[in-house]
């Protein structure tokens, strides 16, 4: 058997040769002709395989694993404002959390629940149904979000710790709401079309608010 360095440069030289001769060389073809070729396929899990204890447990732990490595990824902040979440808003703006409940951005939790992926264990998935999740003064932890499901106000608006002491919270852009409905996540996103279907300034019919899709 040649030593590692000399299959490499054995196999280069094989290469090029198959290259430079326009042809497939006899010794190649005949170690093609050997090979198995395998099919893999992208499938979903059976209910058989999706309730085994084993592949379970190895999800779990994978869904654990990809918790502690989103911490670790975004540090704590120590002092920073804390989020308190939407009902503490509503406490003084009553009106603006019966308009926002019925947005979509107050059911986007449930969405991420519905997802049979297993969004609402995602890190990355939550991080844009929930208010304050890994940001500084947010949640650190996905079981902690239960406060904080949804889009709520301190999504749009920063944690409001300090208000109302003063500070005025700045107005929504289209830059802020393209951290959650990026061209990845929400190609079809349009800022002035959607953004009516989401404040919370104006009352909302559940039943109609349906974001038209561009034509």
């Amino acid at each position: 058997t040649l030593p590692a360095e000399a299959r490499t440069a054995s196999s280069a030289a094989r290469g090029s040769e198959t290259v430079e001769a326009g042809r497939v060389l006899e010794g190649e073809l005949a170690a093609a002709t050997e090979c198995s070729l395998v099919d893999i396929k992208h499938r979903k899990m059976g209910v058989n395989i999706a309730g085994d204890e084993e592949i379970v447990k190895r999800i779990e732990g994978y869904q654990a694993w990809l918790q502690q490595a989103a911490m670790a990824e975004v540090p704590e902040v120590p002092g920073a404002p804390k989020y308190v979440g939407v009902e503490a808003c509503g406490s003084c703006h009553q009106e603006q959390l019966t308009n926002w409940k019925a947005t979509f951005h107050a059911k986007a939790w449930e969405t991420l629940e519905a997802d049979p992926d297993g969004g609402a264990k995602d890190p990355e998935c939550v991080s844009c149904h929930v208010s304050g999740y890994l940001q500084p003064g947010g949640a650190r932890r996905i079981e902690d979000t239960k406060a904080f499901r949804g889009v709520q106000c301190e999504s749009c608006h920063a944690p409001v710790a300090t208000h109302p002491a003063g500070e005025k919270h700045g107005k929504v852009t289209e830059e802020l709401c393209r951290k959650c409905h990026s061209e990845t996540r929400d190609p079809e996103f349009a800022y002035e079309t959607y953004l009516k279907f989401a404040t919370c300034m104006k009352s909302h019919d559940p039943a109609a608010n349906r974001v038209p899709k561009p034509k």
